[in-house]
C-alpha cells in the first residue's frame, strides 16, 4: 500500500511538473527543484539531481526532432557553447557539493532573483 501511495504521488508530481513546464515553456529546473523540495519533501541536492534526470529524455527527443527538421546540423558555434557549458556545469556542481546543504536553497533563491531582475 505504501508503494502504491508513493507511486501515485510521484506520478502526480511528474504530471504537475510537466504541466507547468509546458504551460510556461521554461526549463524544468526552475520549477521542478522548488516543487520537488516543497511537495516531494526532497533535500535540495536530491531535487537538483532528479531534475537533471528528468530533463535527459526530453533533451534527447528534442534533439532528435531538431535533427530531423534541420539535417545540416547545429554548427561549430553550438558545439563550442555545449562544450563550455558542460565544463562549467561540471565545475559548478563540484562547487555546489562543497557547500553546506542548508546554503543551497539560499543560493538558488538568489539566482532566481537575479534572473527575475
Amino acid at each position: 500500500m505504501d508503494l502504491m501511495i508513493t507511486l501515485l504521488g510521484s506520478l502526480a508530481l511528474g504530471a504537475a511538473l510537466g504541466f507547468f513546464g509546458g504551460i510556461f515553456g521554461i526549463g524544468g529546473g526552475i520549477i521542478a527543484i522548488p516543487i520537488l523540495i516543497l511537495a516531494g519533501g526532497m533535500e535540495q541536492a536530491t531535487a537538483q539531481g532528479t531534475a537533471l534526470v528528468m530533463m535527459a529524455p526530453n533533451l534527447l527527443v528534442a534533439w532528435w526532432r531538431y535533427a530531423r527538421r534541420n539535417p545540416e546540423g547545429l554548427g561549430r558555434e553550438a558545439l563550442a557553447v555545449a562544450v563550455v557549458a558542460t565544463a562549467v556545469t561540471w565545475g559548478a556542481a563540484l562547487l555546489a557539493n562543497r557547500r553546506a546543504p542548508h546554503r543551497l536553497p539560499t543560493l538558488f533563491c538568489l539566482s532566481l532573483g537575479a534572473l527575475g531582475g
